[in-house]
């Protein structure tokens, strides 16, 4: 489905599809709950971040919610 020009995959979409994203900062708030949301939507992430505002405890947090 196309919606103002951004590409909207609908849920059959996503499984049938084998995704993988790269998300920089995604050890930070927003990035983490976004790399959350990809992992439930199917998609294998990537995450890029220096922990210059984040500490390695939120991946250990991210692998427990999505696991």
């Amino acid at each position: 489905m196309i919606f103002n020009n951004y590409l909207i995959s609908t849920q059959s979409d996503m499984e049938t599809t084998n995704k993988t994203i790269l998300v920089t900062g995604g050890n930070g708030y927003i990035g983490s709950h976004t790399v959350v949301e990809l992992i439930e939507k199917g998609f294998k992430v990537i995450i890029v971040d220096n922990l210059s505002n984040s500490s390695p405890k939120c991946l250990e947090r991210v692998k427990e919610i999505t696991m």
